[in-house]
């Protein structure tokens, strides 16, 4: 029964090493110093770590709270490494300190980083001590704990630490198991894990569950502190029976460090990681080798906010929001990967004067989340992926804009379907952000989508899926540069889109193409330009017809064609509802006025064409004559195709017949197996107007 009463000194100009190992190990009132002036040196006590090494290893260990180790590097150097190990239970009270150098080197090659510390047990772990592994001049080291369950507890039981572990009775400590009162207790409390007494990187890693018991001010709160990682590991031993459980309605916050939470099964309450300065006494020390200040290091970057990744073979379950939003440097990334993700509340990792944090949720079955904001005021937003590779995706809203830098791409994927709000990527200063949706075996509902830009180009949206599309406004437009190109298809159904604007003023109109099995229902769109050229409107209906209640306009210096394709017909009539049945060919003599137009004009033109059945039409304009003082404004040509009849309420492809414009009118081709009737104007390629018929 090895046992430490008093003090052992291997420190020197490297620090030497100490083992006190045998089957019931304990340290009372003692003291180890293992600290070197180049670098820290090595503890063992009960065993090497994790039991492993060929080490003896005890049955049961424990350190009191008046015994102290050391492995301090006093000048240069790295601090060193201190185990403390059981195969049944710890019971550790003491302090530790492994810090790396306290002064500056002029060496390149020099490290000089904190030390490692790991207080665990194979089965049973008590811990209420104090470890500093910090370094002035290098990288933060780690503490970590491990044991098969660990439990975080609000506070202390109704006897006192002092009872506990001062003065302890050997009688109980010969016994052959943990004594039942050191087995009931929680593993470690929130006073223990407070900012001045966790003075390093976190690793708690259990064969089973990690648990968090209700806390005091529902936090876990590491706010002011240090600490730069932060891994919970449950089911370290990968046997898919243990999970991180947070029982209250708690929120971890911490101050900035990176947060990493793997398991079988995750369940939480609220996470926060966004960055808050440390405080934390430059002078503070657990030390009693040296009183050198050791600075609070911080990592680099400072501002920023840390970093969260949640992985899981189960579900995964955040019942509140997390936030990993900054206001003075770049948002944290948000990783989540679950067999099922569930997320009640939203996921901010906006900012303000940096980039917005990325957004990455990977689930195999339904994806469940409210609303995800990445958007930055003066940088990028941060690009949003959400993947369920066997369900569907339901989000509330999705908000990866920027006011002076990028919009971010946001790209969505699954087998089921898509249940989405509002989705903007746009930005005032930069470029507007892709929106990429998919569903494989489903269809895709949504609102709108915003992917504008004032100053630089609109993003592009493209959205596949095999059933049913239907969506709010669509807008990819841009002031100064190009719109961006809106591509839809729907394989096995159709299309109801609200208004769709793909304009410019200074640059080009984006493209939009329409491709469905079913019908095309439209509200309007425009990809027109003021200065450049219109995108071309392209939309097919492979069986179905295409009903639009609102203009199409393709106009530019330079136009764009406008082709649509309906099998059962082509019906673009304002007013109209489309949204449950074909258009009534009788309703169209009740409308009056111009109405619905089609707009193109040179270089462009209209094609309208149905394989088996009408088209109605209330003006279809190709007239490109827009000032006496430009040359060359020629109309375009239209042409209008289909077996059934063909109503129109006026066509016009008339080019300038001013001297000094010199322009030439648009060939006009209608053709029918039926009948053709127009109730208004029928301007010829000179602008006269022939008769209505």
């Amino acid at each position: 029964m090895p046992s430490l009463l008093g003090g052992m000194d291997v420190s020197g100009f490297v620090g030497g090493t100490v083992q006190v190992l045998g089957d019931r190990t304990f340290v009372i009132n003692g003291g180890i110093n293992a600290s070197g002036i180049n670098g820290g040196g090595n503890v063992l006590i009960g065993g090497n770590f994790q039991g492993g090494g060929g080490t003896p290893t005890a049955s049961q260990t424990y350190v009191d709270r008046q015994s102290w180790i050391n492995a301090d590097s006093l000048l240069t150097g790295n601090g060193g490494e201190i185990i403390i190990w059981s195969n049944q239970g710890t019971v550790f009270a003491g302090r530790i300190s492994a810090r790396g150098a306290s002064q500056a080197t002029t060496t390149p090659t020099s490290v000089a980083n904190g030390g490692f510390v790991a207080v665990s047990s194979r089965e049973s772990l008590v811990y209420r001590g104090r470890v500093d592994v910090r370094a002035a001049y290098g990288a933060l080291g780690t503490i970590m704990l491990a044991s098969e369950n660990i439990r975080i507890g609000a506070g202390e039981p109704s006897e006192t630490l002092d009872d506990l572990l001062t003065g302890l009775n050997l009688t109980e400590l010969l016994g052959d198991k943990l004594p039942e009162r050191y087995r009931n207790l929680f593993t470690i409390s929130q006073a223990n894990l407070e900012p001045e007494s966790f003075l390093g990187n976190i690793l708690f890693q259990a064969t089973n569950d990690i648990t968090l018991e209700p806390l005091r001010n529902s936090a876990l709160d590491f706010r002011g502190g240090i600490t730069r990682t932060m891994n919970f590991l449950a089911d370290a031993d990968n046997s898919g029976q243990g999970s991180f459980l947070m029982q209250g309605d708690d929120t971890i916050y911490t101050g900035g460090a990176d947060l990493s939470i793997q398991g079988a099964g995750i369940n939480l309450y609220g996470l926060d990681t966004t960055y808050a300065p440390a405080n934390i006494s430059e002078g503070l020390t657990f030390s009693t080798t040296n009183n050198l200040p050791i600075l609070p290091n911080r990592g680099v970057n400072e501002g920023d906010s840390g970093n969260l990744n949640l992985l899981a073979i189960g579900e995964i379950n955040v019942r509140d929001e997390i936030n990993t939003r900054s206001s003075i440097g770049a948002g944290g990334r948000v990783n989540l990967q679950g067999n099922l993700v569930n997320v009640g509340g939203s996921i901010d990792t906006s900012s303000i004067t940096g980039n917005g944090g990325a957004i990455d949720l990977n689930s195999q079955l339904n994806l469940n989340t409210s609303s995800l904001n990445s958007s930055s005021q003066s940088g990028n937003a941060g690009a949003i992926s959400l993947n369920s590779s066997r369900g569907g995706i339901n989000s509330s809203s999705i908000q990866a804009n920027s006011q002076s830098g990028n919009g971010a791409v946001v790209d969505l994927a699954a087998l089921g379907n898509l249940n989405l709000g509002r989705i903007n990527t746009n930005s005032s200063g930069g470029s507007g952000g892709n929106v990429v949706l998919s569903s494989q075996q489903s269809g895709i509902t949504m609102g709108n989508i915003n992917t504008s830009s004032l100053d630089s180009h609109g993003g592009t949206i493209d959205l596949g899926a095999a059933g049913t599309i239907t969506t709010g406004s669509l807008d990819t437009s841009s002031s100064l540069g190009n719109g961006g190109n809106v591509t839809l298809s729907s394989s096995q159904a159709g299309l109801n889109l609200g208004a769709i604007n793909t304009s410019s003023s200074d640059g080009n109109g984006g493209v939009v193409s329409l491709s469905a099995r079913g019908n095309l229902l439209l509200s309007g769109i425009n990809t027109s330009s003021s200065d450049g050229s219109g995108g071309n409107i392209l939309g097919s209906s492979l069986e179905g017809f295409i009903g639009n209640n609102n203009d199409l306009d393709a106009r530019g210096q330079l136009s764009g064609w406008i082709t649509l394709r309906g099998a059962l017909g082509i019906y673009s009539v304002g007013g109209s509802d489309f949204s449950n049945s074909a258009f009534n060919l009788a309703d169209f003599d009740s409308l009056s006025g111009a109405g619905t137009g089609i707009f193109s004009g040179r270089g462009g033109g209209i094609s309208l064409t149905s394989s088996n059945g009408a088209i109605v039409a209330e003006r279809l304009s190709t007239n490109h004559f827009t000032s006496a003082s430009l040359s060359n404004q020629n109309g375009a040509n239209i042409q209008v195709n289909a077996p059934g009849n063909i109503l129109l309420r006026s066509i016009d492809s008339q080019g300038s017949s001013d001297p000094l414009s010199g322009g030439i009118g648009g060939n006009i081709s209608v053709r029918t197996n039926g009948n053709i009737r127009v109730t208004n104007t029928f301007r010829d390629n000179v602008g006269n107007e022939a008769s209505s018929f």
